[in-house]
This record gives structure tokens, C-alpha cells and sequence, in this order.
């Protein structure tokens, strides 16, 4: 038998011809198939054609649907190491329609954060999530309340409607020093450290919240069922729109780690990390790919491997969950915690993080999002490759600042600083070959000195043919370091002194502001190292703050200028005698009404006087100008007026009145007395702690009936039984707005005391009225709603 690729051929074709035509003839044509049968093929037909256009083309719904992910194939194996940012906007109606991943926006948080909080959300749903709609996972520390309905609800109605949220809360056996431990001895460390100047080593919470984010938060239970997170942190800015999914991006490119920026590590923190790794590296046989490594690492003096205190600023980072979960990753945190760096030392989670990228995977799964711009403390990143980012509207910087400019290395990566710029190069900080890496980004006790012990302020400036003595570069070096801890201990003082001023804006004047701001000024003359720098941007940031809420407080004043404390003052500068106050005033006028010549004469001479002081303030030139009226004045005469005599009705004329008395006159259940009365009581029950003023008065069926409500609470008011506030408290949920108090009247001692009444003017138009309402989700009036009553008499004359 022949072996050959024609005997699989059709049978029928390999018969003779004559067979092969009587075959036909035999089978004949083929029967219809039954119509069940072909309505099968048919229903079977469009059922895969549904199947294969929702994976193509998922619904909106479902694929916003935090329970519903629509799955994709596996990312390709094969994709280039370098995946290039993405240029421009992207039609969020097309990116939109793509399947979600199965990811979440993680954020640690406390009570405290919620000032910070809230303008961050609102920023990133503008910029991001309100098209993309991911679920955000709010977790609390141990060492602080847990979080209250107050603050749930202030984040809920920062959060447009529909957001998804989940609550959580550090586990505490997460949070505390470790049971092999001696608690004691490590609590003595952690001062030991501080006053060695370890940034942040004193603050236990500090120690806890490094440890948790290097290895513990990928295993809490909130977080088991995403497989992506997105690090998010109060106080954070974006402002470039984010058109695409960053995480189908990471996942569709075969990616685990996304970054921003990177930084300096302070050295003092971590000074046996690298070699706990290393040695961990070496009895588990890891050899670490050469890429990412290579910008991890340099070589030190003695030519050992040494870190080069690089690392990926962790404030912002999107990441894989199951890298993080993975039994190599929890292996070397395990083999970290056991060391007892994180307590013994400051180890943070930025630098660990880095490194156990570094070790266990490699350049071609991080990517850098180029084309985001984000800003967080004192560091900002922003695109400056043309065509990078969507609607970006960056603040402007010096063009000289140093960002990263060469994605396929990372030798550059550097954010962009609000002090004076530092570049990172193959050679270390300030791009001169030569000079030694920085020892931290915002040490307070970093000094910018090169491998020779020369201070590197000076730059480009040096000379190195022109020697100097060591005993005196070490005196010099000894005297800038001195001045330098000076000026680092006057701006914490001078921080402390605004923080103060923040939470006492009652007893903080315009003056007090101003001069703290003229000691920032003096300050700065001293500054030379980026911590100052940064300390200074920090005290100014505060000072900001204390006066934007100062400047609001001063807005809201209704009776911030008085009118008689100025015609007061105004007659003491004239020369003439003012006891102050609005009697005083009076009294002046009347007097100066009845003044003899003489004193017309010194009242003429005070307005010279005023005169004068008001023509340096101006540049025009007193001319001669024409008087409105005559120069004499002719005094009309009186006409006598003739009296007519008054016309006297007869008395058969008089019509008498119909008498009424009270019961012929329905009485008005609405009447303001009573509704006052009763709008008391609501305010006693209803609003003993506070609630904001448009929540109490608005009703929402009758927009008639919340301006009524606005004028029976004007009484309450006015009578001295309610008041109106405004909330100074940053940490409310209500910060900034109307709050309305049930209260006393004053007494003829507070009154004396300078107690008075002010008058507020508020609009209320119907736009406002309907906003207050989606606002605050007000569905019933606080106030009951009245029944619409007519007066109408009795009797059946007309009244």
C-alpha cells in the first residue's frame, strides 16, 4: 500500500470515473434538513455572536459594575521592554467601553486627614475615576478613631453619586512593635534615633506605617478579592487629565509596577537594609536581572556593591497585587521583619519596595507614566516631552529644574523640586563627574559635600587648582553646619508658631500673620541645602493656609468696619475732642453745630490738616472748579396759606360700622408669633449640636414656605434665642459653611462687655434653593410643612 499524503484525501474522489458518476446517481441530492434542526444552527449562530460582541464591546454598566469584570485574554509574553507613554487624550467614550480590571484606589487614612482628603477626591474623580468609576478602599490605623459616620458622610458627598466604597481598619496585631521584641528598649530607640537626627524616628505610627505598607497591606482581607491598587494619599494633585485605564494598560503590557517620580532615600534610615537583602539575595540563589538593578546600585569607595539610595516615591504607585501577594515577595518581608529593621531602624517601605523589584523582577514589567503630572509635598512631576498628557494645566517652573529625561535608563529620574533643583546622573547629585550621591532628599541634617569634604553650594563655581588648609575647610565646614542647624531650628519653631496661629484664628491678627512671615523671609536669607528649602516651603504652605482661612473669617465679618470708631479717630486727628463711641459722635456734631466763629475757624483748620495728608496719596493737581449753585442765596417768602373751613357730614350721613368681635375671625394657625415659637422648639430638638443653615430652613416641596422659614428664624435671631456661625473647625465635615446654634439672649454684662448684634444679608433665589436641596439630599423639611390657610370673616359685610 502506498503511504502517501493523497489516502487522506476525500474517498470519493479517489473511485474510477465510471464508480465515481454512478456514486452520484446513487446518493441523489441531499435532503432538506428540518426546520428544528436548522432553528437550532440558527439560535446557536447568534447566541456566539452575542458572546463574542460583549467581549468585544462590553456594556457600560457592566463593566462599571464593581462585582462584574468582564475578562480579556492573557497580556502577550513577548512585548518590547520599553513601553512608551501615552500621547495626548484618548476618546474616553471608546476607552470607557474597554473591560475594568479588577482593581481599587487604597487609601490610609485618619480623622485628621479629612481637610486634606476631600479636595484630593474631588481632584481625582475630575481628573480620572469619574469616567473609570473604580471602588475606593478607605483603611484606618489603630492609633487613631476609627472612622466616624461624620467623616463617612463627608467623604460620601465629596464622591459623586453611585461611588462605590469600602471601610476597613488596620488589623492591630499589624500595628504594633512585634512580641519578640523588648518594647521598652525599642521605644528607647526610637528617641535614640531622634536625636541622631533620623527623619520621623521618633513617631512610633511612623515605624508602624512603614512596616505595613513593605509587605502587611497586600494581605488584608478588604484587599484579597482585587488583583490591582492605586495608591492614593492626602494632599496629592493631578493635573493632567488621565483619558485611559492605567490599569488595563499595566495588565494588557505585561507590567506589575507603575511610578511617577523617583527620589533620594535619607541614608540614616536604612543603614543595614541593602546588606539584609543582599544577604538574603545570596543564601536564596537570587540573581537579580542587570537593568533595574544597575540603577539600584553603584560602587562605593572601597569598589563593593553599595545602594544608591534610588527609589520609586510610593505616595503614588499602581501595582499588582498578586506580585505583592506572591510567595517570593512575603518571603523577603518576612525575612526584613524578622530583622527588626523597620523598629531597630527607619526602614521604609519606599526603598524596600524598590529593591524587591529590583530582585525579583526586572525593568521590562515597571512602567514610568511619563504623561502624568502629579504633585505631593514639595516634589512635582509634570510632562515636558512634546505631546505627553491630556489637559494638562501644570504651574509654571523654573525651566532649569531637572526631570527625568531618559526613560530607557532611569539614570535621570528626579521630580521637579519647589527649592533649587538637584540632577541625578551616572556620576551622582549636581551632574558633575566627581561628585558623591546625595545623602538624602529632605534629611534635616543633609549637607551637599563631594567625595573631598568640599561643600558643593557653590556648584560650578569651585576652583579646584586653589587649595585650602584642612583645619580650616573643617572649621568652615563645622561653622556652615552650625548655622545651618540654627536655621533648621527656627523654621520648626517658626512652624509651631503658625500651626498655633491655624488653631487660633480668634486671636491671630493680619499683623501677627505678617511678621511670621517676615521671619520666613529672614529665614530664607540663611537657606542653602534643599531640607531647608524645604522646610521653608513647608512653613510657607501653613502660613497659607492660616491666611486663607483668616482672609475667609475677615470676608464673612459684616460690621468689620465701624463708622463711628472712624469719625472718632477722624475728629482726634483734626484737634478736636472725641470720647469714642456712637453718643460721643452725636454729641460732637451738635456740638460743632453750635460752634462760634473761632470754632469754625479751628474746624476749618482740621480740615486742612486732612487735606494735606490726602494730597500725597494723590496725583492730581487742586485746580479752580465751579461751585454747584449760586454764590448768594435769595430767601424765598412764605405765602400765606388761607384755611379752608372743614367740612362737617350731617349726622343722618354717618353710616355706623358693623361690630365683629374675635370668634367672627378665623384664626391663622400660621401666624409668625406662633411659628416662631414652635420653629424654637425644632431648633432645640433637631439642631442641638449644630446643623448647617440651608439643611434647617429649606423646605423642599415650597420654596414659599423655606422663605418664610428664613424670616421666622430672622426673629429668633434678633430676639438673641438662635444664632448663625460660621464652622472654623477643619476637621467637620461642615468646614466653612452656615451653621445655625440655639442660644441665650445676652446679658446687661455682655453687653457691657462689648456683646452686640450683627445683620447678615443672605440671597435666596430659587437656583440656590433647588442646589441646596441635591446638596444636601434633602428629601423632608426639617421644619414641617404648613397647611396653605385663608383669613376670611364671619359676617357677611366686607371687613
Amino acid at each position: 500500500m502506498e503511504c502517501s499524503a493523497t489516502l487522506f484525501a476525500d474517498g470519493n474522489d479517489k473511485l474510477p470515473s465510471h464508480k465515481r458518476s454512478r456514486s452520484r446517481r446513487a446518493l441523489g441530492p441531499a435532503p432538506p434538513l428540518p426546520i428544528l434542526v436548522r432553528l437550532s444552527i440558527a439560535a446557536f449562530a447568534l447566541l456566539a455572536s452575542v458572546i463574542l460582541m460583549m467581549h468585544l464591546y462590553p456594556s457600560p454598566w457592566l463593566a462599571r459594575s464593581p462585582s462584574l469584570f468582564l475578562r480579556r485574554p492573557p497580556p502577550l509574553a513577548h512585548l518590547a521592554t520599553s513601553v512608551p507613554a501615552m500621547e495626548g487624550c484618548q476618546d474616553v467614550k471608546v476607552t470607557t467601553l474597554e473591560a475594568r480590571e479588577n482593581a481599587a484606589i487604597v487609601l490610609l487614612l485618619r480623622e485628621k486627614d479629612l481637610a486634606e482628603l476631600l479636595p484630593t477626591l474631588r481632584n481625582f474623580e475630575a481628573k480620572f475615576n469619574a469616567n473609570f468609576r473604580y471602588p475606593y478602599v478607605f483603611i484606618s490605623s489603630p492609633d487613631a478613631p476609627g472612622f466616624t459616620a461624620q467623616f463617612k458622610r463627608a467623604v460620601t458627598r465629596a464622591l459623586p453619586a453611585g461611588a462605590v466604597t469600602e471601610w476597613g481598619e488596620v488589623p492591630e496585631e499589624h500595628w504594633e512593635i512585634p512580641p519578640s521584641m523588648d518594647k521598652q528598649e525599642v521605644r528607647a530607640g526610637f528617641k535614640e534615633q531622634e536625636a541622631r537626627g533620623v527623619q520621623y524616628a521618633g513617631r512610633e505610627g511612623y515605624h508602624h506605617m512603614c512596616r505595613w505598607y513593605s509587605g502587611l497591606w497586600a494581605r488584608h482581607p478588604i484587599l484579597a478579592k482585587y488583583d490591582w491598587y492605586w495608591r492614593l494619599e492626602p494632599g496629592v494633585r493631578f493635573y493632567c487629565s488621565v483619558t485611559y485605564d492605567p490599569f488595563r494598560f499595566l495588565s494588557m503590557n505585561n507590567k506589575v509596577y507603575g511610578f511617577v517620580i523617583t527620589i533620594v532615600e535619607t541614608a540614616n534610615t536604612i543603614p543595614t537594609l541593602f546588606s539584609t537583602i543582599k544577604d538574603y539575595a545570596k543564601r536564596k540563589n537570587i540573581t537579580p536581572a542587570p537593568a533595574l538593578w544597575d540603577f539600584l546600585t553603584k560602587k562605593g569607595e572601597d569598589g563593593k556593591e553599595e545602594y544608591s539610595l534610588c527609589h520609586f516615591w510610593t505616595n503614588f504607585e499602581i501595582g499588582d497585587l498578586r506580585f505583592f501577594r506572591s510567595a517570593e515577595y512575603q518571603d523577603l518581608f518576612n525575612e526584613l521583619d524578622q530583622a527588626g529593621g523597620f523598629y531597630k531602624e527607619r526602614w521604609g517601605d519606599a526603598p524596600i519596595r524598590s529593591i524587591a523589584l529590583g530582585l525579583l523582577s526586572d525593568i521590562d514589567r515597571i512602567h514610568y507614566f511619563e504623561d502624568f503630572a502629579y504633585k505631593h509635598d514639595w516634589f512635582m512631576h509634570c510632562p515636558q516631552r512634546k505631546g505627553l498628557g491630556c489637559d494638562c494645566e501644570c504651574p509654571a517652573f523654573d525651566k532649569d529644574h531637572v526631570d527625568i529625561a531618559d526613560f530607557s535608563t532611569y539614570l535621570t529620574v528626579l521630580p521637579v523640586r519647589l527649592s533649587p533643583p538637584m540632577a541625578l546622573t551616572e556620576n551622582g547629585v549636581g551632574g558633575s563627574k566627581g561628585k558623591g550621591r546625595a545623602k538624602t532628599s529632605d534629611d534635616d541634617d543633609v549637607e551637599m559635600v563631594d567625595q573631598d569634604g568640599r561643600d558643593d553650594d557653590q556648584g560650578g563655581d569651585y576652583d579646584d587648582d586653589e587649595e585650602e588648609d584642612e583645619e580650616e575647610r573643617a572649621a568652615r565646614l563645622a561653622t556652615q553646619r552650625e548655622k545651618a542647624r540654627d536655621t533648621r531650628a527656627g523654621y520648626r519653631a517658626l512652624q509651631e508658631e503658625v500651626e498655633g496661629s491655624r488653631k487660633n484664628l480668634i486671636d491671630t491678627t493680619v499683623e501677627d500673620m505678617s511678621a511670621q512671615v517676615e521671619k520666613a523671609n529672614r529665614l530664607f536669607k540663611d537657606v542653602k541645602a534643599p531640607s531647608e528649602a524645604i522646610l521653608d516651603s513647608r512653613v510657607l504652605m501653613a502660613a497659607s493656609d492660616a491666611g486663607a482661612l483668616k482672609a475667609r473669617q475677615l470676608k464673612l465679618d459684616a460690621n468689620a468696619f465701624d463708622t463711628d470708631e472712624f469719625i472718632s479717630r477722624l475728629l482726634r486727628f483734626m484737634g478736636r475732642r472725641s470720647g469714642g463711641g456712637r453718643r460721643s459722635t452725636r454729641a460732637a456734631e451738635s456740638e460743632a453745630g453750635d460752634e462760634d466763629g473761632d470754632d469754625a475757624d479751628a474746624m476749618t483748620d482740621g480740615w486742612t490738616k486732612v487735606g494735606r495728608v490726602l494730597a500725597k496719596e494723590s496725583r492730581r493737581i487742586p485746580v479752580m472748579d465751579h461751585m454747584w449753585g449760586p454764590l448768594s442765596v435769595e430767601t424765598k417768602e412764605k405765602k400765606q396759606r388761607t384755611q379752608r373751613a372743614q367740612h362737617k357730614p350731617d349726622e343722618s350721613e354717618r353710616i355706623r360700622p358693623q361690630e365683629i368681635d374675635s370668634g367672627d375671625v378665623q384664626k391663622d394657625p400660621n401666624e409668625p408669633t406662633k411659628m416662631v415659637a414652635e420653629i424654637s422648639k425644632i431648633l432645640q430638638q433637631e439642631a442641638e449640636g449644630g446643623m448647617p443653615y440651608l439643611k434647617f430652613i429649606i423646605n423642599p416641596d415650597s420654596f414659599a414656605q423655606t422663605v418664610e422659614n428664613m424670616f421666622y428664624y430672622a426673629f429668633l435671631v434678633k430676639e438673641g434665642h438662635a444664632a448663625i456661625e460660621i464652622e472654623d473647625d477643619p476637621n467637620s465635615e461642615y468646614f466653612g459653611e452656615a451653621m445655625v446654634y440655639r442660644c441665650k439672649p445676652a446679658d446687661p454684662e455682655q453687653i457691657k462687655e462689648g456683646a452686640k448684634k450683627q445683620q447678615l444679608v443672605f440671597e435666596l433665589t430659587q437656583k440656590v434653593w433647588k442646589d441646596a436641596i441635591e446638596t444636601y439630599d434633602i428629601t423632608e423639611s426639617v421644619i414641617p410643612t404648613r397647611d396653605i390657610t385663608h383669613e376670611q370673616a364671619k359676617g357677611k359685610a366686607w371687613h
